[in-house]
């Protein structure tokens, strides 16, 4: 596992480049969650490839508040001539919506006022400008006429949350969605809000949550202005397998139709998921290694990346020992591609926290199972609850005879 915790470097990401790169240029919203992207990679690793990826997306943009706030991050010298050609552009385009805005207040109706508004809204999240596109938003949600027009305009904000990762913008609106869509908000609507609920509870290390919302949404996905269509799938397996039990995961992952049509697009998923599946423990952590660095890189996953890891490793060692009553360390040591020395380690660390139900032999050289006995358990809990209700009866009694 040391490999898996090498480093952030310019060559361990190297093969992500051509689909950030893709995504980056498509014709979609989703242009500007890719440059965000960028921008949190660059953050790692400082490579002059990705900066450069990074600025030739500003310029492209006319990313001016962007490119300010990208320059006090890292310390870069600021380019005076070039930001003065792109606030001139930012504000000749701001002038004409000002103009636009007069005009439909002045002389058209509701409709073409909220129009010109989310146009207002729209241009300031594309050129990164995040307090003035959250109040134009924000502008845009008291304009908004119906129930529906007030949904979209609040999961824009959340959006804008996830663009800046401002999770205090995520969750206040997400709330307030959430509300909406219990007054009358659509299938597409609900939709949306599925997937939104389920990257925050990504970003809050809510797995099951995550899981739950992202497999509603895996066979309609369409969200691409946040998610491209393979990350997507990426994030549902991932929070699937930190939070699903073995036939449930079978059933929604691994033999999913709409799953299997996109996981192949990620490097080493498959693998990842279909060997632990099929109980191959040394492929399932060779692929595992291999997706550290993803995740590592990763806006939504890299506060829990070694969380995720530590889990899986727990994960395939119970899945494994579940299996026998007693194994040579020597032979699982073998079946997980592993050195004997290292499993010791790994496995007397998961013991000691009672996160593996075993122990080990080392005069012998066996770990041994220690199921625990569902019955003591269930005896004990009675117990326990049996005091938990004595307790309340007696204080209920107190208060009866007072």
């Amino acid at each position: 596992m040391s490999d898996a915790k090498s480093k952030k470097n310019e060559s361990d990401l190297e093969e992500e480049d051509a689909a950030y790169d893709a995504y980056a240029t498509e014709k979609d919203k989703g242009k500007i969650m890719a440059i965000a992207a960028l921008r949190f990679r660059y953050s790692l690793t400082r490579t002059p490839k990705i900066k450069e990826q990074l600025m030739e997306a500003i310029r492209k943009n006319n990313m001016a508040p962007f490119y300010e706030s990208a320059c006090k991050e890292f310390d870069w010298p600021v380019d005076a001539a070039l930001l003065s050609s792109m606030s001139a552009v930012n504000v000749k385009k701001v002038a004409e919506l000002e103009s636009k805005t007069k005009d439909a207040e002045e002389n058209q109706g509701e409709s073409e006022i909220l129009d010109a508004a989310l146009e207002t809204a729209e241009h300031y999240y594309r050129i990164g400008d995040e307090t003035a596109a959250a109040k134009a938003y924000e502008i845009a949600v008291k304009k908004a006429i119906s129930t529906g027009q007030k949904i979209d305009v609040t999961l824009q904000l959340v959006l804008c949350g996830f663009l800046f990762r401002n999770e205090k913008l995520i969750k206040a609106n997400l709330e307030k969605a959430t509300s909406l869509c219990e007054q009358g908000g659509d299938w597409d609507r609900r939709n949306r809000l599925r997937v939104y609920e389920g990257t925050f509870a990504l970003m809050s290390r809510d797995f099951k949550l995550a899981s739950l919302r992202l497999l509603e949404t895996v066979a309609t996905f369409t969200c691409y202005e946040l998610h491209t269509h393979a990350d997507f799938v990426f994030y549902a397996v991932i929070s699937s397998m930190l939070s699903l039990d073995r036939p449930t995961l079978q059933e929604k992952v691994v033999k999913a139709p709409d799953v299997l049509a996109v996981i192949a697009l990620t490097p080493n998923l498959k693998e990842f998921v279909s060997s632990l599946s099929e109980c191959n423990y040394r492929t399932f952590f060779e692929a595992m290694v291999e997706l550290y660095p993803m995740m590592q890189a990763n806006q939504f996953l890299y506060k829990y990346c070694d969380y995720a890891i530590r889990e899986f490793r727990v994960l395939a060692y119970n899945q494994y020992l579940a299996s026998y009553k007693s194994v040579k360390m020597a032979t699982m040591a073998s079946s997980f591609g592993v050195s004997v020395e290292f499993l010791d380690k790994e496995l007397s660390k998961f013991i000691s926290v009672k996160r593996v139900a075993a122990k080990i032999d080392k005069v012998d050289g066996i770990i041994e199972a220690n199921r625990p006995d569902s019955k003591n358990a269930q005896y004990q809990d009675i117990i326990k609850h049996g005091d938990l209700l004595l307790n309340r009866i007696q204080k209920l009694a107190r208060v009866v005879s007072v």
